[in-house]
């Protein structure tokens, strides 16, 4: 077997063979920690890290989509259960994410939603509509929820800096089930200032 021959290519040594085996350096030189080619070159190292981490965080962040809000914490299973359908909506009307159950609304039924919010009352006497379903409305939170009824199931709605947190439940999931499902992701949007 010939003798193991290295090259360098970026800062690592690879042996010619193929074999995998690191030899050693073959130049040894003394640096002190003091000397500026090596603050700089330890500065610029620490620099490139904190770039990498930087884009990490990034790229995690941007993989959490509105539909990731959707499926992993409006539709998430609590004690066996888990909401209906549920969706994330502008506040002017346009559907961000959604489940594939939720119902097809329209733009007059998400304005009389946001008028609720700035009038609490304004459904009380007509109930709320989503798609083909009415609910009559029922105690919420004035200007920060809206919480509807229907036979066995409801809706919860929660309202956020910039979107309607929406959860449509039926039973065996309880009204104080989805009320903690949306409005928990409610207040952590608010929190993010969304």
């Amino acid at each position: 077997m010939p003798p193991a021959t290295c090259i360098i290519a970026s800062r690592t040594r690879r042996c010619r063979t193929g074999i995998g085996a690191h030899a050693p350096p073959s130049i040894s030189r003394s640096i002190s920690l003091s000397d500026p080619s090596y603050r700089a070159a330890r500065d610029h190292q620490r620099t490139r890290e904190r770039r990498r981490r930087r884009r990490r965080r990034r790229r995690r962040r941007a993989k959490m989509s509105w539909q990731t809000y959707v499926d992993e914490h409006l539709m998430c299973e609590i004690e066996g259960h888990h909401l209906t359908a549920a969706a994330i909506v502008g506040h002017d009307g346009a559907v961000w994410a959604q489940s594939a159950a939720f119902p097809q609304f329209k733009a007059e039924e998400m304005a009389d939603i946001m008028k609720d919010f700035d009038k609490p009352g304004h459904l009380a006497p007509t109930g709320m509509f989503l798609g083909t379903t009415k609910y009559m409305v029922i105690q919420g939170e004035p200007g920060a929820v809206i919480r509807g009824k229907k036979g066995s199931g409801g809706v919860t709605v929660k309202k956020t800096g910039q979107a309607l947190i929406i959860g449509i439940y039926d039973e065996p999931m309880t009204p104080g089930q989805c009320n903690l499902v949306v409005e928990r992701l409610g207040d952590y949007l608010i929190e993010q200032a969304m």
